[in-house]
Parts: C-alpha cells; structure tokens; sequence
C-alpha cells in the first residue's frame, strides 16, 4: 500500500492518504508514523483526516486493526476524519476508533471532512 502523511495545517492537522490495497503490517507502521508527528511536532489539538477513496481492500478483522491503534499521547488527538464512499471500511472505521476510544466522524469526501474541520475548530486556518 502506498501511502502519503503530512501536515495539511503545520502543528495542527494531519492529512492521510492511503492507495491500493492495505495490510496490516503497513497499518501499523502508517499508525506509528502518524502517532511520531503527533507526539513530535503536533500542537494540541491535532486533528486527523484520513483519506481512503483510493484504497481498494482493506484488513476486514476488526481485531487486528484495533491492535495497531496505539496513541502515546492521546489527549493531544483531537477528531479522526474518514473520508471513503465504502459501507465496509466505515464500519469497521467506526468500530475501531469507538473502541480506542478517539473522536471520529466518516465523510464520502474530502470537501465534507474540511467543512466539519473548519465548523469544530475554528482556530484551524483551512487550506485549499
């Protein structure tokens, strides 16, 4: 699975892109990668928008997902944004993220997860 993370407002609000198909073993590298610029660099709260438009198969045991949820500093993590059209990655999206006990809103797109950002956090100044 190729992916892309980087910071779509510095300090403030990461963006996720994930293409093809996903394992588990990328998911949790991915995770660990976001959890280093959360933890390094993020300035509280960080907001995360994931975009998943382009993943075609993804890890459907809702166990092993959670397992690669792992946040050092949770009270820095502000809401996950899922962006995908598919019903199965926002269930299982849903699923996990109530388990880890994380704030989530899933959204068909991207234009949908930066209105909900600008409406919860308004001390995020949006980009594109």
């Amino acid at each position: 699975m190729p992916y892309r993370i980087q910071w779509y407002v510095e300090g403030r609000v990461i963006l996720e892109e994930a293409f093809g198909d996903v394992t588990i073993e990328e998911l949790v590298r991915f995770n660990a990668e976001v959890t280093a610029l959360i933890v390094n660099e993020g300035i509280a709260p960080v907001h995360v928008i994931v975009d998943l438009s382009k993943v075609e198969k993804y890890p459907s045991s809702l166990r092993e997902v959670l397992g690669t949820m792992r946040q050092k500093n949770p009270e820095k993590v502000g809401w996950m944004m899922i962006v995908t059209e598919s019903p199965v990655m926002r269930f299982v999206a849903s699923t996990v993220f109530q388990l880890a006990r994380l704030k989530l809103r899933t959204f068909a797109t991207m234009q949908q997860a930066k209105m909900f950002l600008a409406e919860i956090d308004e001390s995020v100044a949006m980009i594109g």
